[in-house]
């Protein structure tokens, strides 16, 4: 410790030799004088107080250019005069322009949502009232299916309508249908299997006749009855 102590305070006094010797060498050699240390002093100790007087200035000069606009700011608005009563008038009357076209525009919008709703409620009224319509006709066909199935007779016509050709079905359907029995047409087709039926179907070749049964595969899906889908496209129509 006192070797480090030692060795510390041996480099500072060498240093302090080495500065004083280049001290001395400047002034022995001419370069260095009384005078020029005074003016090197003078250049150097005034920046810091020079540097505070300049920020004060500064900031004494922002000061007064608030101060000149708050002043013109004034000024202008003396020069313009007081507002009449017909700029109040008109100020306020622009006021009032943009709360009427608030409220016509709320207005507006709330007769939309109540048309809207009025169009929903009216909706669920139809959707309601067609599915209890559904309803009732696929009940009378599970009601009507019964009673068919317990029908001796009923099943007896429809085996023999199963054993005749599908062009002699057909014939006997149409005859049916011109007699305005469409609702027997169903329960035979209904009732009869799912290949004869659509064999019959098959031939209602004419575009009248396609149209024919087109109606009765839509009259059975809407008593809630697979309509026969063999050898039928699926538009409805006969291949």
């Amino acid at each position: 410790m006192k070797q480090a102590m030692f060795i510390l305070m041996a480099a500072i006094t060498i240093n302090a030799l080495a500065v004083a010797g280049f001290v001395g060498w400047l002034h022995y050699s001419g370069r260095l004088d009384r005078g020029r240390v005074d003016r090197v002093v003078a250049v150097l100790k005034p920046t810091i107080e020079q540097e505070k007087k300049r920020q004060e200035e500064a900031d004494r000069l922002e000061e007064e250019a608030k101060k000149q606009a708050a002043a013109v700011a004034r000024m202008e608005k003396i020069a313009n005069g007081p507002l009449t009563l017909e700029d109040r008038i008109r100020t306020e009357a622009q006021g009032d322009d943009v709360a009427t076209q608030r409220l016509e525009r709320l207005q507006r919008e709330t007769a939309d949502l109540r048309r809207q709703l009025e169009m929903a409620k009216q909706l669920v009224g139809s959707q309601k009232a067609e599915l209890d319509a559904q309803k009732k006709v696929f009940a009378e066909t599970v009601l009507r299916d019964e009673k068919l199935k317990a029908d001796q007779s009923f099943q007896q016509t429809v085996e023999m309508y199963e054993a005749l050709k599908a062009t002699q079905v057909k014939e006997i359907f149409q005859n049916l249908l011109k007699q305005g029995r469409q609702t027997e047409v169903l329960d035979y087709f209904a009732a009869m299997q799912q290949r004869k039926a659509a064999a019959v179907l098959k031939e209602f070749k004419t575009p009248q006749e396609m149209q024919v049964a087109t109606d009765l595969m839509r009259r059975l899906r809407e008593r809630g009855q697979t309509p026969p889908t063999d050898g039928v496209s699926s538009g409805g129509n006969p291949a």
